[in-house]
């Protein structure tokens, strides 16, 4: 589920407030690993042109997992707090959330930076090229390249 809603200042500077909220249940045939996740992510931001985009924002998502197996608990919560950049061009979009994340449970108890950057370059009217970076788990050691 996603809603989106954009309200114009007195002055017509444009403001937005983006609100998602999503729910997902992953299940395995082979391995009782399944969970379920509820999010929620609200973004206030300001537009500084009818291309770019300013703002802060939050999200939380609960994860509860399904397995039987003598792991222990593996269950968290995860909250992040960040700024968002976000341009579009004739063909190339680029989005940057930078800020903190938190992660709780009974097994796990870790924050850290979080990053999350996007960049995508129209090469014809069928073909798009992507490069991304995450940084987004505390519990993570490694940050992801694509």
């Amino acid at each position: 589920v996603e809603v989106k809603s954009r309200a114009m200042g007195d002055r017509g500077d444009a403001f937005e407030v983006e609100l998602r909220a999503r729910y997902s249940i992953a299940t395995f045939s082979e391995r009782d690993l399944g969970s379920d996740t509820a999010a929620a992510q609200l973004v206030l931001g300001r537009r500084f042109s009818a291309r770019s985009i300013v703002g802060l924002g939050a999200s939380i998502a609960d994860v509860r997992y399904d397995s039987t197996l003598s792991l222990g608990s593996v269950d968290f919560e995860r909250t992040e707090v960040f700024a968002r950049f976000q341009t579009q061009g004739a063909r190339t979009q680029v989005q940057a959330d930078i800020g903190y994340s938190k992660a709780e449970g009974a097994n796990v108890d870790d924050s850290g930076a979080m990053a999350r950057v996007e960049a995508t370059r129209r090469l014809s009217p069928f073909i798009s090229g992507f490069a991304r970076f995450v940084q987004e788990y505390p519990t993570s050691d490694a940050s992801v390249f694509v």
